[in-house]
């Protein structure tokens, strides 16, 4: 059985079988020494009778696993499917695979709070301008808390590109200058350079405080943005490497990395199993490549707590962020919390349907 149950702003550019129990003969030697004839009692001591699976009892050392015969079948809640001596929720791999206990054991090591001071100006500097400094520190769990998104998704790690941090600061100094978020900003913006203006044409922009970290978890919860653009950059397959600039509190990331990496089929967010309450709650985003999902036609039906499905509104949020078109619905509210399980069941025009479960876990 499954754990726990029983059988901002920003802009863009998932027993035992014993068998049959027997007693080992012992040698009690001859039953006469050809002296008086006395009653040695029971030729053997067979002890206690022993539960064995086909007993027709199932007792606790035995389960639906180790023995059918006395226990019967496993059969798992809705949503559940029989998985590696488990209840899993319904998904494909890596995700079926996967315990609460990894993934909150995941989200506890990588979601890095705190990191010190993150950007510094120069010393005595009294430039409006200054690029000042991000630390390493920053820049390290920037990355890291990308790739915990990228983890939860399926998605293959990306690295940090060094190359790209100047052009990628002078972004941020431009959107500090401007005072606002912009992918062109005129050449009249206070700190404008060329190099700012081609870090910001080709990057997430986020103005909000927390570092660059928490900037990602705005990227990924992407509340309030058509497009879900931010949240496709992260989460795109094909990414390799990404570098940020950061000047608080403004940050940029940049987005137009390609070169293979681990694509996956089904690309979801939130992604099927269990995932975190913490993780960057908002719309949900469905793609899967090798079947098709991507259309005003298809049809979104959620079945939250085994209550029944219903039929929920969805669209399709277009192409040129990422990995292209998604599926996008909003769930009611109250669904992202622990404790709860929503199966998604997608229904294309020519009646294929595809389902998988997400089991929302507290990982705190």
């Amino acid at each position: 059985m499954p754990e726990g149950r029983t059988s901002q702003r920003i802009g863009s550019p998932p027993s035992r079988d014993g068998g049959t129990q027997t007693s080992t003969p012992t040698d009690g030697g001859p039953l006469t020494d050809g002296g008086p004839t006395v009653d040695a009692g029971p030729e053997t001591d067979a002890g206690p009778v022993m539960a064995y699976c086909g007993d027709q009892t199932c007792d606790a050392n035995e389960s639906c696993m180790s023995c059918v015969t006395d226990c019967g079948p496993c059969q798992c809640p809705s949503g559940f499917i029989l998985h590696n001596s488990r209840c899993a929720p319904e998904s494909p791999e890596p995700f079926v695979s996967r315990l609460e206990s990894d993934v909150c054991g995941k989200w506890r090591s990588e979601f890095v709070t705190n990191v010190g001071t993150e950007w510094t100006e120069t010393f005595g500097s009294m430039d409006p301008c200054d690029p000042g400094e991000v630390s390493e520190g920053s820049h390290a769990n920037a990355i890291r808390r990308t790739n915990l998104y990228r983890w939860l998704s399926g998605l293959g790690q990306i690295t940090e590109n060094p190359d790209r941090r100047g052009q990628q600061q002078d972004c941020a100094v431009v959107m500090h200058g401007l005072g606002s978020l912009d992918h062109t900003p005129p050449d009249t913006t206070p700190c404008w350079t060329q190099s700012g203006y081609d870090g910001s044409s080709s990057s997430n922009l986020a103005q909000a405080g927390g570092g660059l970290a928490r900037s990602v978890d705005l990227y990924v919860g992407d509340r309030g943005v058509d497009s879900l653009g931010h949240r496709r950059w992260v989460l795109n397959p094909s990414m390799v490497d990404t570098t940020f600039g950061y000047k608080p509190p403004f940050s940029c990331m940049y987005s137009f990395s390609r070169g293979g990496n681990t694509p996956q089929d089904v690309q979801a967010y939130p992604p099927p199993g269990h995932v975190p309450e913490q993780a960057a709650p908002g719309l949900w985003s469905f793609r899967m490549d090798s079947m098709s999902f991507v259309a005003e036609s298809t049809t979104v039906e959620l079945d939250i707590d085994d209550t029944g499905y219903s039929t929920v509104d969805s669209w399709v949020v277009g192409g040129g962020y990422g990995a292209g078109p998604v599926l996008a619905w909003d769930a009611p509210t109250g669904t992202w919390s622990a404790g709860k399980t929503v199966r998604v069941r997608l229904t294309n025009a020519n009646s294929q349907s595809y389902s998988y479960t997400v089991v929302f876990v507290d990982c705190n």
